[in-house]
């Protein structure tokens, strides 16, 4: 989509950012541009007189043009948004609750399901993308304890 963004040379680029958002400028809808030694931050609109003079005080050089820019990928807001496509008796069986250790989800999951185990799995790590790995719940009555053997 074509829209105004402020280029900016790549060395800057993480201070142009922290400006630009407390002026609350940058367009999070769209991706980040690079070119060779430029980065093209979206805006989400034209910064005023005021705004430009303080950017250029606290950056430099800079300049804004109009220029394609990538819209990040919508993100699924939970589980049932991000597995739509399943089956409803499998989309009625879909986990509640499931518990997450660090990076790790663990889920129970019901007989009807199983067979979307991966789906289940890669939707959870969509949603929750501090997820970066999910196991199922194991059936507690088939774990031995250690005083058992």
């Amino acid at each position: 989509m074509k829209k105004t963004g402020l280029l900016i040379d790549s060395v800057k680029g993480e201070t142009a950012l922290s400006i630009l958002n407390e002026l609350d400028l940058v367009d999070r809808r769209f991706k980040v541009g690079r070119t060779k030694s430029k980065l093209r931050i979206p805006l989400a609109r034209r910064p005023n007189v005021l705004e430009l003079e303080l950017i250029e005080t606290r950056l430099g050089k800079f300049s804004t043009a109009e220029d394609e820019y990538e819209p990040h990928p919508e993100k699924p807001e939970s589980l049932e948004e991000a597995l739509e496509l399943l089956p409803p008796e499998a989309r009625a069986s879909l986990p509640r609750a499931f518990d997450i250790i660090g990076d790790l989800a663990i889920v129970e999951l019901a007989p009807e399901t199983m067979a979307y185990q991966s789906l289940i799995a890669h939707a959870l790590m969509t949603v929750h993308t501090n997820v970066k790995a999910s196991t199922p719940k194991r059936d507690q009555s088939r774990v031995k304890k250690e005083s058992d053997h």
